[in-house]
């Protein structure tokens, strides 16, 4: 039970939770091991792993013109390695392992488009029912309150699927995981959804042509 946890000799870290944990007590490590954050992730994440397993090995499988087995096989050997995508971006890491293998090593975009599974597919097969998150659109008030509310009402969904990505693999995913953390932020988009939701279809209406003034006044 005790293979969730790293340290630097000083600080242990739980690789699910991605947060230190007081361990000056063996009896508190063990508490942490119970917390229902804990459990989730710790499923979450062993499922998605699992999920990702068997995408990398039924895409190994695939053949076509466009297919390499060696592309396949390196990308199968970066993700069972946790070793981010980007990192073949390195001359000098992508020279040693075409100047040792004799293959053209591809980048990061091939690797990530034709072989690894993406992240909105790792989305769907961690949480089928629930639909893909909006994109708000800048001009538009009423697109960024329906945002809120659907994060507001799929938090803790939206949290388990950022769980399992990489930090190192984007900058966005960095921020998310830093949001996530960001105390209150939840119940801000409770709050949110619960009060304001409502907001987002009267401006739709509002904005509906041949509209009576007094249908208008008593939206």
């Amino acid at each position: 039970e005790f293979d969730a946890f790293t340290t630097d000799g000083s600080v242990l870290f739980c690789k699910y939770c991605e947060a230190p944990v007081t361990a000056s007590k063996k009896f508190q490590v063990q508490q942490h091991l119970k917390t229902s954050k804990h459990i989730r992730l710790e499923a979450v994440k062993s499922n998605s792993a699992q999920k990702e397993q068997q995408l990398l090995l039924a895409c190994s499988s695939k053949s076509g013109p466009d297919r390499s087995q060696f592309n396949a096989d390196l990308c199968k050997a970066f993700v069972s390695a946790d070793i981010p995508l980007h990192k073949l971006n390195n001359k000098c890491l992508k020279s040693f392992l075409e100047q040792y293998t004799g293959k053209k090593v591809p980048d990061e975009s091939t690797l990530r488009k034709n072989y690894a599974p993406s992240r909105t597919a790792r989305f769907s097969e961690i949480a089928p029912s629930t639909p893909l998150p909006p994109s708000p659109v800048v001009t538009r008030w009423g697109s960024w309150i329906d945002a809120a509310t659907y994060y507001g009402k799929n938090f803790d969904v939206i949290e388990a699927v950022i769980a399992t990505f990489d930090p190192e693999e984007a900058q966005s995913i960095q921020e998310s995981k830093i949001l996530l953390e960001t105390e209150g932020i939840k119940e801000s988009l409770l709050f949110i959804a619960t009060n304001f939701a409502c907001i987002s279809s009267t401006i739709t209406r509002l904005e509906e042509r041949g509209l009576l003034l007094s249908s208008a006044i008593s939206l």
